[in-house]
């Protein structure tokens, strides 16, 4: 065997023992159900241990069970980190980053038991920065990761203001990210999860083989990322299909509906046009034979008239 061959072996085991990245459906659904039961407010980061066979409702009811009515969000705001067998959640703690407070949590009881055949889900609110990549690095290397069958990386939103003031730029966000996905996280295991709507969406940072633009620049547009899932794109084109068909709908019914009124005036019209020609040429017929009768009637009484006058003359002159 040749020594590429031995370093690209090297290389694949590495990189994990699953070669394919997280189903991002599974991965949307288990998100939504995550960041909605814990409700963290500001920068926090998050480690999961999820058995991959439990449907949404299943590890909602696992989480209840186990938080017991507790408030995370108080707990960790107070610069504790909280620690149960499927979560560790953290906030920053002074000079401390709530990454480094939770990755080196991750393989210390109760989070470590169980963890056979279960995805490693780690959520941060933030991309990570300068120092958090590196603590990122050095607490998920290979042989860590391998004690989980699967991993993911998610974020929120993109770190590019700190708070010492000034600008972090797209090539710094990228260069983190590629620094991640170049070691035995991979790139294709980091996702970018927000809501740019109304629902949650979950992208992949790997766009062939690229950091995707999704995933350095909070203004881009959703599609211009890695796989995500597509139900609320299609739900969406269904919508705009059949209020078009509602509204092509309603134009030839107003279009037909027009068209018989149209007939309709113009049949009236016809008819009552027709109704006073026939009423005029029968008025004309009356007129002419009003007038031809009184003349006949004139013409008549004249002639008596005559013969009267000529009977009486006759007799005089007798």
């Amino acid at each position: 065997m040749s020594v590429w061959t031995w370093r690209l072996l090297l290389f694949l085991l590495s990189a994990g023992s699953s070669l394919d990245a997280v189903d991002v459906n599974w991965l949307t659904n288990t998100v939504r159900v995550i960041l909605g039961e814990y409700r963290i407010k500001g920068q926090f980061c998050l480690a999961a241990n999820i058995p991959p066979n439990l449907t949404p409702e299943q590890l909602l009811q696992v989480l209840q069970t186990e938080r017991n009515n507790e408030d995370v969000n108080g707990i960790v705001s107070g610069s504790v980190v909280y620690k149960r067998p499927h979560v560790i959640v953290a906030k920053p703690a002074g000079p401390k980053h709530a990454e480094h407070l939770v990755l080196k949590e991750i393989l210390q009881p109760p989070f470590s038991r169980n963890r056979q055949g279960n995805v490693l889900l780690i959520f941060s609110h933030l991309s990570p920065c300068d120092m958090c990549t590196s603590d990122i690095l050095k607490y998920l290397k290979p042989d860590v990761l391998n004690k989980w069958s699967d991993h993911a990386f998610v974020f929120d939103t993109v770190f590019n203001k700190p708070k010492s003031g000034g600008s972090r730029t797209r090539e710094q966000v990228k260069e983190s990210l590629k620094q991640l996905g170049n070691s035995g996280l991979g790139l294709r295991n980091i996702f970018r999860c927000y809501e740019p709507t109304d629902s949650l969406e979950c992208h992949s940072c790997s766009s062939q083989g690229r950091v995707s633009k999704v995933c350095i620049d909070n203004e881009s547009m959703s599609q211009q990322g890695g796989s995500s899932s597509s139900r609320s794109r299609s739900s969406s084109s269904s919508r705009s299909r059949s209020r078009s068909s509602s509204s092509e709908g309603r134009y030839r019914s107003s279009s037909s509906e027009g068209r018989y009124r149209s007939s309709s005036s113009e049949g009236r019209n016809r008819s009552i046009s027709s109704r006073s020609r026939s009423s005029s040429s029968e008025g004309r017929y009356r007129s002419s034979s009003r007038s031809r009768k009184r003349g006949r009637y004139r013409s008549e009484s004249r002639d008596r008239s005559r013969k009267r006058s000529s009977s009486r003359s006759s007799r005089n002159r007798g």
